[in-house]
């Protein structure tokens, strides 16, 4: 429990606030619209709220990732400890997406409540806890693909702002050429964001599991090169000249 608080500490708190203000933020823009437009219908209200856990957290949340992961002022003291570094970019990858993960939650308690979540064709004759479970599934298989695509493009770039930049052209990518991932079957398991997008797909479930096992893939993919402590030195030395 120290080192998780001392890690916290290291981050800082505008790190673990990303998710807060990304749903209070959308909140507030949904209700404006409900009262100041003619568009506020219930369609587009959920819409907007499913894409908020389902599109803009994980986003947030693998920026914030990208940034986190070879970032340190003390990185050469870092590499003297006995844990590897790459274990504590780990760590850091872990808490930015267990504190999203946990506004997830509460929200999606709140979207399942009041009917603002878009309930997949494949959940949709479920009962009431198959589909919280389900809730579960659409945001966590984008938020730990994304956070695990910021995790292993900023181990190996050495680049935490390239690193982020790249992960959102594959999230715009994926939200405006999202037809393709419907109707190309080969990018079926790769489509993020079914939910808020394409709900009536009948792949639904599959894709949410494969991506999870992808995300697996990407963060086994960025610690190996995490474990090489010289070239972390250099990439600390060239961000602070």
């Amino acid at each position: 429990m120290e080192r998780i608080w001392y890690e916290l500490r290291v981050m800082r708190l505008w790190t673990l606030a990303v998710p807060v203000v990304i749903v209070a933020g959308m909140t507030l823009a949904t209700i404006a619209i409900r009262l100041f437009t003619a568009h506020g219908d219930h369609h587009t209200l959920a819409q907007l709220m499913t894409a908020t856990i389902e599109m803009l957290l994980p986003l947030g949340a693998a920026v914030v990732v990208a940034s986190l992961t070879t970032s340190d002022q003390a990185m050469e003291l870092r590499l003297t400890l006995p844990q590897p570094f790459a274990l504590t970019a780990l760590l850091r990858a872990a808490l930015v997406i267990a504190a999203s993960g946990a506004v997830a939650i509460v929200a999606g308690v709140f979207l399942y409540h009041w009917k603002f979540w878009r309930i997949p064709a494949q959940a949709d004759y479920s009962g009431v806890a198959p589909q919280f479970l389900e809730l579960q599934l659409t945001w966590l298989a984008p938020l730990l693909v994304l956070a695990a695509l910021g995790f292993a493009l900023a181990a190996l770039l050495r680049n935490g702002a390239l690193s982020g930049a790249v992960v959102g052209v594959v999230w715009l990518i994926e939200s405006f050429a999202y037809g393709y991932f419907v109707v190309y079957a080969w990018l079926n398991p790769l489509f993020l964001f079914p939910t808020t997008l394409a709900p009536s797909v009948s792949f639904w479930l599959s894709s949410r599991l494969e991506l999870i096992a992808l995300a697996l893939v990407l963060f086994l993919l960025g610690w190996l090169p995490l474990r090489r402590g010289e070239s972390l030195i250099r990439s600390a030395d060239a961000a602070s000249e």
